[in-house]
């Protein structure tokens, strides 16, 4: 039988996988394991799978990004010889982002927790998505019901985190999440849980006092 248990820095097999983005390895871990594989255990860095699949797809739109500004200074510079290397690292960032999005999928799918907090920060995946600008991760994890009032340890929501960093795609996915959560309960929804899920303060104030809209 494969241990399943803590290895390394306390790292799991699980958190490896999510960390690396090797999707076939989590998947076969969540077939083969089944409810024996803890989904929202924390590691030595106090953060959960999903915390760490957010990270990974923050860290490979960031290599992106490079890559596209490296291909700017290349066309700039007359290096013609490049094209060919850009096209693979770009087709090469495209795969590694959709992979981050399966194995974000594939948690979620299995029941991982969507409003899990991270150990110091307490900040939420959807917090960290909506941080980093991942708008992909951001509607995976509203789908899911993930709760987009919950504070971080400094009393930042996602929207004022998205605000902050001007993610404007981000911000309208977030509103549009509770102007659909205040038409349900209108219309005299049951689905109690799912409403309080989605409630959203716009109005939410962090420790210093800040707003979404001042930021």
């Amino acid at each position: 039988e494969i241990s399943l248990g803590l290895v390394g820095s306390e790292m799991c097999i699980r958190d490896r996988a999510c960390e690396h983005g090797h999707d076939g390895v989590v998947e076969a871990l969540l077939e083969g394991a089944g409810r024996r594989l803890l989904l929202d255990q924390r590691d030595d860095r106090g953060l959960a799978p999903t915390h760490t699949v957010v990270l990974l797809m923050a860290a490979q739109q960031q290599q992106q990004q490079q890559q596209h500004q490296q291909k700017q200074r290349g066309a700039d510079g007359g290096a013609g010889g490049s094209s060919q290397n850009t096209n693979t690292n770009t087709a090469s960032s495209r795969k590694q982002k959709v992979g981050g999005l399966a194995l974000l999928r594939r948690l979620l799918r299995h029941k991982a927790n969507p409003n899990t907090t991270t150990a110091r920060e307490s900040a939420t995946p959807l917090l960290i998505a909506a941080q980093a600008g991942q708008a992909d991760a951001v509607k995976h994890l509203l789908r899911a019901n993930a709760d987009v009032g919950l504070q971080d340890c400094n009393g930042a929501t996602p929207l004022w985190m998205a605000a902050l960093h001007q993610h404007s795609g981000v911000v309208n996915l977030l509103l549009a999440s509770a102007a659909k959560a205040a038409r349900k309960t209108g219309a005299g929804s049951d689905d109690d849980d799912d409403d309080d899920d989605a409630a959203l303060d716009v109005n939410a104030q962090a420790n210093d006092g800040d707003t979404a809209l001042w930021m």
